[in-house]
């Protein structure tokens, strides 16, 4: 025991002894173990969850998707049930009334920017100030999505460094190359009991005689690392792959891809190359095979109904949210079992 009791011991006492005359505190203390066996029974220790619990469902391969995005794919890997809700169920998340406009709608508005001072500089018609014309195209857009105009000079000061990368890029490269932006592609997988299509859309690739860079803008904090990507959990630039090099995308022609990157737009923008920085045993062509062996072992495991389409069961963090937790009823089980211990419910 503490040799000199807290001012606020003797508080609760006096307050004690206020409420019930002489000899309340020590009445309190009496009642303590009372008090707490009651607080014990209104919380019991949480069992382990029964396996039906965990939603795992299991559909037939004929009601499964066979078509899916490039985006769409790590989510299928990490939170297969999400996609299950999204394209099984048919179950959109509501946004909130007169929720302003967020990180969503300002990755809009950057690829539109971009896209738009690409197709100047491919008009041949050269602005005096490429950085600024796409700092005046971003903040149009943001107009358009409903930002107020505070909010555009915020994000507009924010963009200010990729601006100027972003213009110094397109000098560049179109001395040296072709450059297409915001190019729509597709990818078959074959492989399986039916043909798989993979599409997507590339924000820049840039072609240099029979090479490639394939460029994705990034606006979120989170960018993928080197290990998720050898691992398999990060496979959308190893899709781009696959579709630029067999001739996928539109009016693009067919080239080994040299390399892919990721770029942030933000106040100090990066141009990543996350293999060739620090992974430089995996070449370009491991990359795209590898994506290619996820995808068919983890389709297919799903299609033949080897493995559940459980919630979040390669989440990167166990507190990271998905728009489907609350139907998955993660809150009753995520915390008190293993998910890899997850059974399987039929759909």
């Amino acid at each position: 025991k503490p040799a000199v009791r807290s001012r606020w011991l003797w508080r609760l006492e006096a307050l004690a002894e206020a409420a019930f005359g002489e000899g309340g505190a020590e009445q309190l203390v009496g009642d303590g173990a009372r008090l707490i066996a009651i607080a014990r029974a209104l919380e019991p220790p949480r069992a382990p969850p029964p396996a039906g619990l965990i939603p795992a469902p299991k559909p037939p391969a004929e009601d499964q998707p066979t078509r899916f995005g490039a985006t769409e794919l790590d989510r299928l890997i990490r939170d297969p049930y999400a996609v299950y809700a999204d394209r099984m169920l048919r179950l959109r998340p509501l946004g909130r009334l007169g929720e302003p406009p967020g990180a969503r709608e300002l990755g809009v508005a950057i690829h539109a920017a971009a896209h738009r001072l690409a197709e100047t500089f491919a008009a041949g018609v050269l602005p005096n100030d490429p950085a600024g014309f796409l700092l005046d195209a971003y903040a149009d857009e943001l107009r358009r999505l409903g930002f107020t105009p505070d909010a555009r000079e915020d994000q507009r000061q924010r963009l200010a460094e990729f601006a100027l990368q972003l213009a110094e890029m397109e000098r560049r490269e179109r001395v040296t190359g072709q450059v297409f932006t915001e190019v729509e592609g597709a990818y078959e997988l074959k492989g399986l009991d039916v043909p798989i299509e993979i599409r997507g859309r590339a924000d820049r690739i840039t072609v240099e005689g029979d090479e490639a860079v394939i460029l994705d803008y990034k606006t979120g904090s989170r960018i993928p690392t080197d290990a998720q990507i050898a691992q398999g959990l990060s496979v959308q630039l190893g899709a781009m792959t696959l579709m630029l090099e067999s001739g996928g995308f539109r009016g693009v022609p067919a080239a080994r891809v040299r390399q892919v990157a990721y770029m942030k737009a933000r106040r100090k923008p990066e141009r990543l190359a996350p293999l060739e920085a620090k992974d430089p045993d995996l070449t370009q062509e491991e990359l795209a095979e590898r994506t290619r062996e996820v995808l068919l072992g983890w389709i297919g495991r799903l299609r033949r109904q080897g493995e559940g389409w459980g919630s979040g069961i390669r989440r990167e963090k166990a507190a990271d949210a998905g728009d489907y937790d609350h139907l998955a009823r993660r809150d009753e089980w995520a915390n008190v079992g293993e998910e890899d211990d997850a059974g399987g419910e039929d759909a």
